[in-house]
């Protein structure tokens, strides 16, 4: 979608095995039609040494060229890390600004993230010419209004991979279930696999796990043995649409990793988040308007009547109009972008483009329940 002119450079997490940064990258490409080739690498060691080859081709080819980076998604605001990476990108491609749309933030009380990635907003104030068009959920919104600028909700971005790539597909009477984080998990496995069972056997439907990562393997290889050695295992091998079409098929989809229940809730499949962190809230927040409620420690009893009530149709018809809203707001943001890469939009005008010119929603709006 290029005219010679103008390119992005795409920078998030593609490239390590993960379906939900994949999906991300995938529904950018998608939206943008534009295969989103050059790719940042996040440090300066890859830079020089380990992608130093694709670097400097890269640099050939946008010779000439006017540059931005589209930060691609996930929970990247606020982290000292994610500021680096960005101030990083610019620097390397020369680029003139940075486009942030739908990206997250963890909450400020988020011990379990923010011990692993601290919070340093301070950087991306100082970082010039952002371009915040509007962010993932409520509680993003919240901390960037607090923290960085006022913004408002637009939508995680993987929601518009469906509305640009078709995943349909014949529906097959099974309960999906995506348990770990990086070969762990937060929640008693054994607990989850009982009571997922017990409602899909309500259903009369199967199980079937779902591996957005081999990271995940143990945890995988945990609840086959919990659920039998026949259970269908489907595991991600890098192919975004084969992935996507069969959480379409599912009936119900009960899922840990945040882009489990993205992808299920883009596709129009009832979804119940096992939120570990803040980012899973946040991302509820944004489709159903209340905070996930499964958290670690639940009871199985609690966790069945909340997937019983996942296909309650009033609840579902609630989050499709939600998701329809966002997708909206997200392919808006798209436009403008696609229209500047084709040269129709100047590059000072894009960058001074926020929530309110695609028609996110606000936090009080989408939380007022």
């Amino acid at each position: 979608m290029s005219n010679g002119r103008r390119s992005l450079i795409y920078l998030g997490w593609q490239g390590n095995d993960n379906f939900g940064d994949e999906l991300l990258y995938d529904s950018w490409r998608a939206a943008l039609h534009d295969r989103l080739e050059v790719t940042a690498p996040l440090t300066l060691g890859r830079y020089l040494v380990k992608e130093a080859g694709k670097y400097a081709r890269a640099r050939t080819r946008l010779a000439g060229r006017e540059r931005l980076v589209l930060l691609g998604g996930g929970t990247t605001i606020g982290f000292r890390t994610w500021a680096e990476h960005t101030r990083l990108a610019r620097r390397m491609f020369g680029a003139s600004g940075t486009l942030v749309p739908g990206a997250g933030a963890a909450e400020r009380g988020d011990r379990f993230l923010l011990s692993r990635q601290p919070h340093d907003w301070a950087a991306w104030k100082r970082e010039p010419d952002v371009a915040l068009f509007g962010v993932r959920g409520p509680l993003t919104a919240l901390e960037c209004s607090d923290q960085w600028e006022p913004t408002a909700v637009l939508g995680d971005p993987a929601l518009l991979y469906p509305r640009h790539v078709d995943v349909t597909s014949s529906p097959l009477n099974t309960v999906g279930l995506c348990l770990g984080s990086e070969g762990t998990s937060r929640f008693d496995v054994a607990e989850v696999a009982r009571t997922v069972r017990g409602v899909a056997t309500e259903l009369g439907a199967t199980v079937t796990v779902f591996e957005v990562t081999s990271a995940d393997r143990p945890v995988t290889d945990a609840l086959r043995d919990l659920l039998g050695a026949d259970t269908r295992v489907v595991g991600f091998d890098g192919d975004v649409r084969a992935m996507m079409t069969e959480i379409a098929r599912c009936r119900l989809m009960v899922s840990e990793r945040l882009h489990g229940v993205v992808a299920a809730v883009a596709a129009g499949v009832p979804a119940v988040p096992l939120a570990y962190a803040s980012k899973c809230d946040d991302f509820w927040l944004s489709v159903a308007g209340v905070r996930a409620a499964i958290k670690p420690g639940v009871s199985g009893d609690r966790l069945a009547a909340e997937l019983r009530q996942s296909l309650d149709s009033e609840r579902s018809a609630r989050i499709g109009a939600s998701v329809q809203r966002l997708g909206d707001a997200l392919d808006r943001s798209a436009d403008a972008i696609r229209l500047w890469m084709a040269g129709g939009l100047p590059t000072e005008e894009l960058l001074r483009m926020r929530a309110a010119d695609f028609g996110a929603v606000s936090a009080a709006e989408l939380t007022s329940d």
